[in-house]
């Protein structure tokens, strides 16, 4: 067989496949190596700003933070709970890093600029930024927060879109950078990758998986990561790598956390499944540290770090393309999601969040 000429068993597999597809399939069988997973030095004396601190992946990832050997020189916390972030903060500062804190609710999109005002303001520097804060409530009818806005919505996708817009400036200023992004394999899982423009704020009523009786906003928080997906892939083809920051997303898996009420009576309904199934935010916070903290993510940009979905089965495969969700099991299929994969959905979703953003800011 000639190089680069396909098996016969392989052709009738391969046919109709796209080349981003082709690259998901053989990418993602491949597992990191030990010496990319163990260099974790590229935070060494930088400095870090990570939101969703006060409990579960956010938390752990502060705390897997704080051990490491090349430690930042500083980390900022944004929280909404002002006691919760000051006993986080007192940690770091043990640990030996320096730490500033700003109290603030994603929900509120005025807040959430006002925290990235005050982060520059204070800092000529900032190398990472890591967008981890968000929600899943436990409601089974639509909730609007006093915003006027959708809660997964804002908390999730809006609180994003401008808090990386305000902190963009400071990050390219301080080259090289990353901005890391925490996604959910249930945007492919309940949304299936799909942006509904006509529904962005899940206007319709329509928030649970499976109809008014289904998993209680299932479809809210997923439909939020799906916008988040598509306006990261936008952004990312916006700032090449070779501009100096790099945009990923790291999916942390299946996790039990307290933003998460919906899993908040896991531990008596279904004991084996919370040990069986579930990841710890300890485990959930693995792939965000590898995006933000690893040698290896040199120049990764526009890719999403999965590793999984449940804790029997943790691969921890090299980054894939934004738009491809590698399979939870083993014998799934890598798929593609429809939206994030078009070009022209991405950026009208853009956009739109820009527009939506800015209106957010001035309203509320």
């Amino acid at each position: 067989m000639r190089r680069g000429q396909t098996c016969g068993r392989c052709q009738p597999v391969l046919q109709g496949v796209t080349a981003t597809q082709y690259y998901a399939i053989f990418h993602t069988a491949m597992n990191l190596d030990s010496s990319s997973l163990n260099d974790l030095t590229w935070l060494d004396g930088k400095v870090v700003c990570i939101t969703g601190v006060t409990n579960g992946i956010g938390e752990s990832l502060v705390g897997k933070i704080c051990l490491l050997d090349a430690k930042p020189a500083k980390l900022i916390l944004l929280a909404r709970n002002k006691r919760l972030v000051e006993e986080v903060a007192s940690r770091v500062v043990a640990s030996g890093i320096a730490c500033e804190t700003h109290v603030g609710d994603l929900g509120r999109p005025q807040e959430v600029e006002r925290m990235a005002k005050a982060v520059s303001a204070k800092n000529s520097k900032l190398h990472c930024l890591m967008n981890n804060g968000g929600v899943w409530l436990a409601d089974k009818e639509r909730v609007v927060l006093d915003s006027g806005l959708e809660a997964h919505f804002s908390v999730n996708f809006l609180s994003m879109v401008v808090l990386v817009t305000a902190l963009l400036p400071l990050l390219r200023a301080s080259a090289p950078a990353r901005v890391v992004v925490t996604g959910s394999a249930l945007y492919m899982v309940f949304a299936k990758g799909t942006v509904q423009f006509d529904d962005l704020q899940r206007e319709s009523g329509e928030v649970n998986m499976g109809g008014k009786g289904g998993l209680p906003s299932g479809l809210a928080y997923a439909h939020s990561k799906v916008l988040q997906y598509c306006y990261c892939k936008h952004l990312a083809a916006l700032m090449p790598a070779a501009g100096g920051v790099t945009l990923n997303i790291a999916d942390p898996g299946a996790c039990l956390t307290p933003n998460q009420p919906i899993f908040s009576n896991c531990t008596n309904m279904w004991p084996f499944l919370r040990c069986a199934l579930y990841r710890t935010p300890a485990q959930g916070a693995e792939p965000l540290l590898y995006a933000a903290a690893a040698r290896a993510m040199d120049g990764v940009h526009g890719s999403v770090v999965s590793w999984g979905t449940w804790k029997f089965y943790y691969p921890k495969r090299a980054p894939v393309p934004m738009e491809t969700q590698p399979g939870a099991l083993p014998i799934e299929s890598t798929l593609t999601a429809p939206s994030v994969a078009d070009t022209e959905q991405c950026a009208r979703l853009y956009e739109l969040a820009g527009k939506l953003a800015a209106a957010a800011i001035c309203d509320t």
